[in-house]
């Protein structure tokens, strides 16, 4: 890795981005933002891993082609410009555009690049201006400026905050160092630089594995995820809601989750992979889809993909094993039965002998076996449509 001395006197890094204007019209701050740049890559030299990442914030096409892009520190100023056919730098509508000093993505660490810039532009780790400008209407559409191109270490790219709401505040300009945080995804899946070039730049707290898988039990739902790292993570909860029919659903989607009021807490920071697991019960017959929310330490959330669980028609029938078992001369058991439905328990030996009615109210089932032998037994509750639950119980004298 190339190491660059920082200049002694305090500059300010200006990141000046312009865009296109076509003849009916001008661009505005704004329009154009530099969402992500690595200026200290580490798998890699400088001379081959330095890039920055440019967003259209708009919803036309932005003609970069003749723009001049300069960069000055303590030892003078490099430019280049771009003047090439209008189709061949463009950026598009709600996307990114990708430069690299080297865009050969088996040497500048995997990393794909929508074009490439002359070696003698450089993106150093302290203080300097760079500056992009448009020759043909001198409009500034967006200023960012920093004083350490490498706040969070060799190969860590800057990555804008708040990808969806930090846009809007750094709009009118300028922003600084602090509106962008440490890259924590692979770049490329190989080598250990992070960073997230042609994507949206949002550093990921947790990278869960995969979409989370359900288990359902009755009328409980289990849910399992795993994560494959963790940074600065406070922890889970799990979330569920209705999945309605399509022509019978009016509601914008994401509405009325479910949260859970208990959190699953979390590993902190780790590169370790983690396992999790949640149970929700009592839930009514349905289908619904299940996510995870995660929460950071400083309180930003992230959500994984979602699951699709069904609870069966029967799912609210239940009949639990007492808390004392085996019991001496009387015990409670406890159920769930559909709302409205009529129960009926009976207590019968172990040769299937029915020696008891059991009264059954209210979600209990009350057994009063002073008169009977020692030995096993069995609650079986009964629905008036034939549905049956059974549990075993031990009596002892």
């Amino acid at each position: 890795m190339i190491r660059r001395a920082t200049t002694c006197a305090l500059s300010t890094l200006l990141l000046l981005a312009f865009a296109a204007v076509p003849a009916f019209g001008q661009t505005t701050p704004g329009d154009l933002i530099i969402t992500e740049y690595m200026a200290d890559p580490d798998d890699v030299s400088d001379s081959d891993g330095e890039y920055f990442e440019i967003y259209n914030d708009t919803g036309s096409d932005i003609d970069l082609s003749n723009f001049t892009f300069a960069e000055t520190d303590g030892s003078g100023t490099e430019s280049f410009s771009v003047n090439r056919p209008l189709t061949d730098f463009i950026v598009e509508p709600g996307t990114f555009y990708v430069l690299c000093k080297n865009g050969d993505e088996s040497a500048n660490g995997g990393v794909t690049c929508d074009d490439d810039y002359p070696n003698r532009f450089t993106l150093n780790q302290g203080i300097q201006t760079v500056t992009v400008t448009d020759n043909r209407n001198e409009v500034a559409v967006f200023t960012l400026e920093y004083d350490d191109g490498n706040s969070f270490g060799a190969g860590v790219s800057h990555e804008l905050k708040d990808f969806q709401d930090g846009r809007d505040g750094i709009a009118d300009g300028p922003a600084v160092g602090s509106d962008y945080q440490g890259a924590t995804q692979n770049i490329d899946g190989t080598g250990s630089d992070r960073g997230s070039p042609g994507l949206q730049g949002t550093t990921i707290p947790v990278e869960f594995a995969g979409a989370p898988t359900a288990r359902v039990n009755g009328d409980a739902v289990t849910l399992f995820w795993r994560t494959l790292t963790e940074t600065n993570n406070a922890g889970f909860h799990v979330q569920h809601r209705r999945r309605l029919p399509p022509d019978g659903d009016s509601r914008p989607e994401g509405s009325e989750w479910t949260t859970a009021e208990k959190r699953v807490e979390g590993a902190g920071t780790t590169q370790t992979e983690q396992r999790y697991d949640y149970t929700v019960a009592g839930l009514r017959p349905g289908r619904y889809v299940f996510r995870v929310r995660q929460v950071d330490t400083d309180g930003d959330k992230s959500y994984s993909q979602t699951v699709d669980a069904t609870v069966q028609a029967d799912g609210g029938f239940a009949l639990r094993a007492p808390t004392r078992n085996p019991f001496r001369g009387e015990t409670t058991l406890t159920y769930r039965a559909p709302q409205g439905a009529e129960v009926e328990a009976t207590l019968h030996n172990s040769l299937g002998q029915q020696v008891q009615r059991l009264h059954a109210s209210g979600g209990r089932v009350e057994v009063e076996a002073r008169s009977l032998s020692s030995g096993l037994y069995f609650v079986r509750l009964t629905t008036e449509e034939g549905r049956t639950r059974t549990q075993s119980i031990t009596l002892v004298r």
